[in-house]
């Protein structure tokens, strides 16, 4: 096992000299904003409108290629609305380039190209060391038009709420989205996985290029899987960083985030710094649980964004909704144990915070609702994880998460059962998963892994769902190793959970 040792020091100092490096050749000092070229009403699908342009990263700017593919909206209707897929293309520094790679986000309904304005220190090291980089925002959201975000949505967690007042407002937000959207003439059947896949083979073939690496991670892996499965010869390797499976899509099995959850309080305790202040973190969280179902607390607290003091409402069902996301992330692992053990004593506001910071529900992003609705099929996986629910903790929550009777009335219809066919293929592979994420667990890769015989798999000891190639650099020299050579070093590296 990878330790903190010398190895570790003399890797870090490579890192810190590359990024040093590459810092000189990052930005170009102009001013322009970045632009999307105007497309005309007139072009076919398939056609790939482009031009170099500066894109924005932090407060700087870049060249880059940025523009559209124009594909069908759904592909299975004759004379189909044609809709525009927003990408930027960061060509390769390389004298001998390798195939591009293609990032796929997660979600579904994440904004891409915003994700890489924010972390482009990466994108702009993998096309010094990898070959091009190509990003693009999911069809629906972001830069991509149509835009399917819900402009209704204004759920606010400024007082304590139920689970059955959450799924009412969201439910009703979501009537009132999808009723513009569908008076616009948005075919919500349109906005899927197998569609997205169709969108990158286009981009693919509009930017010339024979065959490509995937970059994947969350949601943005089960992308990656269907394109390996529709267009197998046109991959040269993938990296899938928090495997979604096909299987089980969308929803976590209330026993394996028990399960993480228990891992977590075995770190805790045996940590000399977390057992002093969290003496048992399982039957604490048991105990605050139970006080807010019969006692919710409503307090004011600093909002982390702007300081100024936010009303919040701590229900149990909000702090089992904070809970399921922030052990997501290694801050909200780190936090979780003191959190609970300062609301046993009286103190929310460490909840308070989390709760503040919780990403609006699936009722605020159209394309994610389709998503869910068509491939999550609720009707069959909900009653199976309901059944489970007095397994954990945080009960069903990972079923429902506000999504309440979202998809009773969002009017999509479950995918064909060939969605859920497995993939067998020689593609080379790189699996990385956090033995801590329970909404990508690892056992989604064990599940699946034997079907790729020329796979390798990094297991991050001790990562959340979010330790990938942008927040851990050693994953990040892993990946572009992948990228180069196809080979893995090591099997597994230690993440450290640094209660302090």
């Amino acid at each position: 096992m990878l330790e903190f040792s010398l190895q570790i020091y003399f890797f870090r100092q490579k890192i810190n000299f590359l990024f040093c490096f590459l810092a000189l050749f990052q930005f170009s000092s102009v001013t322009a904003q970045s632009e999307f070229p105007d497309v005309s009403d007139n072009v076919k699908a398939g056609t790939v409108i482009k031009h170099l342009t500066k894109f924005k990263a932090g407060d700087k700017f870049v060249d880059a290629e940025c523009g559209y593919v124009i594909v069908p909206e759904n592909r299975n209707i004759p004379n189909s609305n044609l809709i525009k897929v927003a990408f930027v293309r960061f060509k390769s520094k390389l004298s001998k380039s390798l195939p591009p790679v293609f990032f796929l986000g997660g979600g579904p309904g994440s904004e891409t190209i915003q994700f890489a304005r924010r972390n482009f220190m990466y994108f702009n090291i993998s096309r010094w060391t990898a070959g091009d980089m190509i990003i693009f925002d999911q069809r629906g959201v972001g830069e991509s038009l149509p835009n399917l975000t819900c402009h209704e949505y204004d759920f606010q967690h400024d007082k304590p709420y139920s689970r059955q007042e959450i799924n009412q407002i969201t439910s009703q937000i979501a009537v009132k989205c999808r009723e513009r959207l569908v008076k616009q003439g948005i075919d919500l059947t349109g906005y899927n996985t197998c569609e997205i896949v169709e969108d990158i083979e286009a981009l693919r073939i509009g930017l010339g290029y024979e065959k490509i690496n995937l970059l994947s991670v969350s949601y943005g892996t089960l992308v990656a899987y269907m394109y390996i499965k529709k267009h197998e010869s046109k991959v040269n390797c993938a990296i899938f960083d928090g495997f979604q499976s096909p299987y089980q899509p969308f929803f976590v099995h209330p026993a394996i985030y028990q399960k993480k959850l228990e891992q977590l309080a075995k770190l805790c305790a045996n940590n000399s710094y977390c057992s002093e202040h969290v003496p048992d973190l399982m039957k604490t969280m048991k105990a605050v649980l139970a006080n807010l179902a019969e006692h919710p607390v409503q307090l004011s607290i600093p909002n982390p964004q702007t300081g100024t003091l936010t009303s919040v409402g701590v229900s149990k069902a909000q702090a089992q909704y904070a809970t399921y996301f922030a052990m997501g992330f290694r801050g909200g692992i780190e936090i979780l144990p003191f959190a609970y053990q300062e609301a046993l004593e009286g103190d929310y506001t460490k909840l308070a915070q989390l709760i503040l910071q919780l990403p609006p529900f699936p009722s605020y992003q159209g394309m994610t609702a389709s998503v869910v609705c068509s491939e999550g099929l609720p009707e069959k996986y909900a009653p199976i994880m309901k059944a489970e629910a007095g397994e954990s903790v945080l009960e069903d929550i990972p079923v429902w998460m506000g999504a309440g009777d979202l998809c009773h009335f969002w009017g999509v219809p479950p995918v064909d059962s060939s969605f859920f066919e497995p993939v067998s293929s020689e593609v080379p592979v790189l699996f990385i998963s956090g033995t801590l994420d329970p909404i990508s667990p690892i056992e989604n890769v064990l599940e699946i892994i034997n079907d790729f015989p020329n796979e390798r798999h990094l297991i991050l000891e001790g990562g959340a769902h979010y330790d990938h190639f942008i927040v851990t650099p050693w994953t990040m020299w892993y990946s572009v190793k992948f990228f180069r050579e196809h080979k893995l070093s090591s099997k597994t590296v230690r993440v450290t959970v640094d209660f302090k």
